[in-house]
């Protein structure tokens, strides 16, 4: 669902519904007492258009609910990312998103967007306004219009302009509809364009990150950095670090060239810090331990005149009446004395 009452159904059919009260967006088919899952969906009425202020979910007996400011899990106010039976509560930048082991994901852009995926269906929320059909189909949309037909999106844009107009001044309702045909194209594995301007649907990231409509959600951080390469999930709008860096998640602070990523151990250490532990001395580099073993001193020894220690830790009793070689290191000989030989017979 988004934007101004509009929604997708999993097999493809658009409707709108103006309705302000809690609704159940989706939920299984299951006639027991106890639903497998459920989201219900509340909206208000924000300036020039609703805005969804609670996504409340339940799957098998665990219940979510969230709103801009708390995430319920449980009853209790979590700290994110919350895991329990089965369920996993994470945020990104934008998106606050619940995924289950049994195949449902709900994602909200903590406004006015709600995405349910069971599977490989997708059932959404979505709003907009403007001069939609010049922009979804301009040429720049190419990639999208060839596998995902702009007309209903079209057609919810040319509705709300006709509801909305002159209301809307901040293309709020535009906005809406070609982010929610952005992230459907980006959904279906296309490159969508870079339709936004600093004047048009512009969104403010933190730190120093970028935005982009089609990007990995597996961020990639000082002390996780293949998880784009390891990532199985569908490529999501959002903002995410500029090329070349990653997000410091030590410092929580921005994202950092990679060369530039501290390590921990019992505390925080820049790169370069050298660390001494047992027979290694480690480097940090690039956020993580590079460690090579240090040659420690040896000792051979030898007590009470016929038991022997070696370098490697062997103990053996050797009792001999000759002059021994007891170490040798090149022409270096430490000899362990002993009554002379007796002679040979």
């Amino acid at each position: 669902m988004w934007g101004n009452f509009h929604f997708k159904t999993f097999d493809g059919d658009f409707y709108q519904f103006p309705g302000m009260c809690e609704y159940n967006l989706v939920s299984d088919c299951q006639t027991h007492v106890i639903r497998q899952f459920s989201v219900h969906v509340k909206r208000t009425e924000n300036s020039n258009s609703p805005k969804i202020s609670r996504v409340s979910i339940s799957i098998n007996d665990i219940t979510v609910e969230l709103t801009e400011e708390t995430v319920m899990v449980m009853g209790k106010n979590g700290t994110l990312p919350v895991h329990v039976g089965g369920v996993l509560v994470e945020e990104s930048t934008i998106y606050i998103m619940v995924r289950s082991k049994i195949g449902i994901t709900v994602m909200w852009n903590r406004e006015d967007a709600v995405r349910v995926y069971a599977g490989n269906l997708v059932y959404a929320l979505l709003i907009n306004e403007g001069h939609c059909e010049d922009l979804l189909k301009a040429k720049d949309w190419d990639p999208c219009t060839q596998i995902l037909n702009p007309e209903p999106y079209i057609n919810a844009c040319i509705n709300d302009l006709c509801l909305y107009q002159p209301v809307d001044n901040d293309n709020s309702s535009l906005c809406a509809t070609l982010s929610e045909y952005s992230r459907q194209c980006s959904h279906a594995g296309k490159s969508p364009p870079t339709w936004r301007r600093d004047d048009f649907c512009a969104v403010t990231c933190p730190y120093n990150m970028v935005h982009s409509e089609s990007g990995s959600p597996c961020m990639q951080t000082c002390l996780h950095k293949n998880t784009n390469a390891l990532c199985e999930e569908h490529n999501i709008d959002g903002c995410f670090c500029p090329p070349g860096t990653v997000f410091d998640e030590i410092s929580k602070m921005s994202c950092i060239p990679v060369e530039k990523c501290q390590c921990t151990h019992d505390g925080i250490y820049n790169p370069g810090d050298v660390l001494k532990k047992n027979e290694e001395e480690c480097i940090c580099e690039k956020g993580k331990w590079i460690c090579m073993s240090i040659p420690s001193p040896g000792l051979c020894a030898v007590e009470e005149g016929s038991h022997f220690t070696t370098y490697d830790g062997k103990e053996f009793t050797f009792h001999g009446d000759c002059n021994y070689v007891l170490s040798e290191r090149g022409s270096e000989r430490i000899f362990y004395p002993s009554s002379d030989c007796p002679p040979k017979t």
